[in-house]
């Protein structure tokens, strides 16, 4: 068992993971919060007491993965030497696959992972569920007295840390991209599908709900496909499918009778925004956007690209195919496509990519079964796997801490021997 302390530490390392811009201003310097708790974290972790038996099943695909992740990364800072912006962006995550790793290795010795984990757990979708209804609020306070509290509260650190257009939540021709405690609402596409699937994992749906509005708050269609996607997977694998269908349904009527209820200048505004950007998107052509440039283009990228298929070159770099063949109308910078397969592709190659999903579809698959037996920690990591996974379809953060943070602690859960001690306990 952990004690009160341990429990603030790793349920606050999972909660600050989510709160990118969340900092302590020291002497001028601005220090994320979650860096001191991750420090923090590591100390625990390296004085607590070891275990014997410290393998986990989905051990070897983590390891594996952050090996090639490595390697990609060496073989990248040489492929690069004449890029130096490339070379500089590979490098700069090496230390965290590194520290990502060593952190994985402390915890699977841990006498008390199974504890932390937990508390991970439930410090990310603590921070998820908060970073939604922070947007909310933020966007409801925009409409109607025309101010943005997250760019107000961390204005000193966006301008500081040179955040575009000093604006965490985007404000662009009369209407905000809420983003939470971060600094891009993409994030919001990420964390709304998981707090939509745990919601509808656990008969809650008030936190479906909290989920549904953060899309008019954020203006993220990655996180209103990625809500969709989720409810007809749950739809789809519920064992009261009649049930869950008719419970959505009345979930659904009920929405638009209370926004009826409630509806103001400010709720209406926001309503407005989300079908204003989608008729732009429309207008646009979003397939001749960059997300449809990435897709329809990763063919010949691969093509062009053909080292790939036994190493990438690095974690950031998976812009410069495209690039490099004219595939995508974007300035030559690196980056990572809003599409984190194929960014994940070109990041470590073939192999990595394969063992990178692999990695991902052990963890569905045991978390679902262990969530099927309502225990909370297990929901969390079904709910963090599927809906990161739905996300990743138009995402573009790769190795994020919310990410990270739900693999390793789901790796430690969905032990196939904890699996079995908790088959027998229910019997």
């Amino acid at each position: 068992m952990i004690n009160r302390v341990q429990k603030i530490i790793f349920g606050g390392l999972g909660f600050t993971a989510t709160t990118s811009i969340l900092v302590f201003p020291i002497l001028g310097l601005y220090i994320k919060v979650f860096n001191v708790i991750f420090a923090i974290a590591f100390v625990f972790l390296i004085l607590d007491k070891r275990k014997r038996i410290s393998r986990y099943d989905l051990d070897n695909k983590y390891l594996l993965w952050m090996l090639i992740a490595l390697l990609s990364s060496l073989f990248g800072a040489l492929y690069f030497m004449e890029l130096e912006e490339f070379q500089t962006a590979v490098l700069s995550y090496i230390p965290k696959i590194i520290l990502y790793t060593i952190f994985y290795l402390l915890l699977r010795y841990s006498w008390n992972g199974v504890a932390i984990s937990s508390c991970l757990c439930k410090g990310l979708l603590y921070g998820c569920v908060f970073n939604l209804l922070w947007a909310i609020i933020d966007a409801l306070l925009y409409y109607s007295i025309g101010k943005s509290i997250t760019n107000n509260l961390f204005a000193s650190y966006l301008t500081a840390a040179d955040i575009r257009y000093n604006q965490a939540s985007l404000i662009i021709g009369g209407t905000i991209r809420a983003c939470g405690i971060n600094y891009d609402p993409a994030n919001i596409g990420l964390f709304a599908p998981i707090v939509a699937l745990y919601g509808l994992k656990k008969h809650s749906y008030l936190i479906y709900g909290l989920s549904v509005v953060s899309i008019f708050a954020s203006l993220s269609h990655t996180a209103f496909a990625g809500i969709i996607i989720v409810t007809l997977y749950y739809l789809y694998t519920s064992r009261h499918k009649i049930v869950a269908l008719f419970s959505f349904v009345a979930v659904i009527a009920v929405a638009f009778i209370v926004f009826s209820f409630f509806k103001n200048d400010a709720t209406l505004q926001m309503a407005e925004a989300f079908i204003e950007r989608t008729e732009q998107k429309a207008d646009g052509g979003e397939i001749q956007g960059n997300r449809g440039e990435y897709w329809l283009n990763f063919i010949p990228a691969a093509i062009h690209q053909p080292s790939a298929l036994i190493i990438g070159t690095g974690y950031y770099t998976a812009s410069y195919p495209y690039l490099k063949n004219n595939l995508t109308r974007h300035e030559i910078e690196p980056y990572d496509p809003e599409q984190t397969y194929f960014a994940t592709y070109f990041d470590v190659g073939l192999i990595g990519f394969i063992i990178f999903m692999g990695l991902l579809y052990g963890l569905y698959s045991r978390s679902k079964l262990q969530a099927d037996l309502g225990i909370e920690h297990h929901i969390i990591i079904h709910a963090g796997v599927v809906g990161s996974a739905v996300a990743f379809l138009g995402y573009h953060y790769t190795l994020y801490s919310v990410v990270m943070l739900i693999i390793i602690a789901g790796i430690v859960l969905c032990d196939k021997r904890l699996f079995r001690a908790s088959l027998k306990m229910k019997i």
